[in-house]
C-alpha cells in the first residue's frame, strides 16, 4: 500500500531499523514524481529519485535500506546529532566514508551533500592538525602570548604532546579535531595523558572541532579565565 505513495525514509525508516536518531512525529516518504498531493502535517515527503539499490522491504514495507537511511538522515538533522550519529554509525560500522564519498560523487547536487561533506571532512585525520592551527590562530589574532605548539613532554615515563601550552602557568588546550571513530587505544591515551599532566599540577582545557570553528568567543574566553586565575595563584 505505502508502495504506490512512497517509500518509508529519513526519520521514520531510522526508527524501524532501531537507529539512535530522534523523530519529530511525522511520517517521512520518498517519493520521485513531481505530483504535488494534498499537505497532511503528519506526513512528509522528500522527492528525490531512489535507485533501486537504495531500497529493501522490512516487515512488509518499502523502506530505504540502513545505509541510505544513514545518509539521508546525516543530512537532514541539526549538525549536532548528525555528528551524534556519525560517531556511532562509524564505531558500529553501519557506514564508512567511502558510502558517503559514493553519495556526494554520484549524486552530487542533493540536498542534504553540504553537510555531508562537512562530517565527512571533519571526521577524517587532518582535521586534528587543522583544528588546532585553527586554534593557534584564534590566540595570535587576540593577542595572546606565551603559548608553545606541540610541547613535548614526559608524564608516567611516557612521550606525550600537549596541542598548545602555557609552560609557565601549566595551562594544558587539547583540541580534539577527528570527531568521529576514533579507535580505544588513542581514546585510552588522551585520558592517561589528561590524568597524568592534571597529577602534575597542569589545568587542562579540551576543546572540540566546533568550539574552535563555531564558538571561538568561547574559546578565547575560556582560555583567558584560566590563565587569569592561575596567574593569582
Amino acid at each position: 500500500m505505502l508502495g504506490s505513495r512512497g517509500v518509508l525514509s529519513y526519520l521514520s525508516a531510522a526508527e524501524w531499523w532501531q537507529l539512535p536518531v530522534p523523530h519529530d512525529g511525522r511520517i517521512h516518504v520518498t517519493k520521485h514524481d513531481r505530483q504535488r498531493n494534498a499537505v497532511h502535517p503528519l506526513l512528509k515527503v522528500h522527492r528525490t529519485l531512489l535507485v533501486p539499490s537504495a531500497v529493501t522491504n522490512r516487515f512488509g514495507l518499502p523502506i530505504t535500506t540502513r545505509t541510505e537511511t544513514l545518509l539521508d538522515c546525516l543530512g537532514w538533522l541539526q549538525i549536532r546529532p548528525a555528528r551524534d550519529l556519525l560517531d556511532r554509525a562509524f564505531q558500529q560500522r553501519w557506514l564508512t566514508p567511502h558510502d558517503i564519498d559514493r553519495r556526494l560523487d554520484e549524486q552530487a547536487g542533493r540536498w542534504g551533500n553540504r553537510q555531508l561533506a562537512r562530517l565527512l571532512r571533519e571526521s577524517r585525520p587532518g582535521a586534528e592538525a587543522e583544528s588546532e592551527r585553527r586554534g593557534q590562530k584564534l590566540l595570535d589574532q587576540a593577542g595572546i602570548t606565551g603559548w608553545v605548539g606541540n610541547l613535548p613532554i614526559v608524564l608516567g615515563g611516557e612521550r606525550f604532546r600537549i596541542d598548545i601550552a602555557f609552560a609557565e602557568h601549566k595551562v594544558a588546550i587539547e583540541i580534539d579535531g577527528w570527531a568521529f571513530h576514533r579507535d580505544k587505544e588513542r581514546r585510552d591515551r588522551d585520558i592517561r595523558k589528561a590524568n597524568l599532566l592534571t597529577q602534575a599540577g597542569w589545568r587542562v582545557l579540551t576543546f572540540s572541532w566546533e568550539d574552535v570553528n563555531e564558538r571561538p568567543d568561547h574559546f578565547i574566553r575560556a582560555i583567558l579565565s584560566v590563565l587569569a586565575s592561575r596567574t593569582s595563584i
